[in-house]
């Protein structure tokens, strides 16, 4: 694993995010069941960080080439 797996994962979160607060803006329904989700989606990019600094100090993610 690298950084740029890390980049990805959070471009992919931003593009999670964005979607899931559109469905909640056009969709009661998925605002109704799934607003727990949508409020933990908001934390990930911090322990994605966390995660990512903790894995470079046990030298198991590299830096990218």
């Amino acid at each position: 694993m690298n950084q740029d797996d890390f980049t990805q994962l959070q471009g992919l979160l931003a593009k999670l995010d964005v979607a899931a607060h559109k469905a909640a803006t056009v969709d009661g329904t998925f605002k109704k069941y799934n607003t727990g989700s949508i409020e933990v989606l908001k934390d990930l990019p911090v322990h994605l960080r966390q995660l990512e600094q903790a894995l470079k100090n046990a030298k198991v993610v590299t830096n990218s080439n």
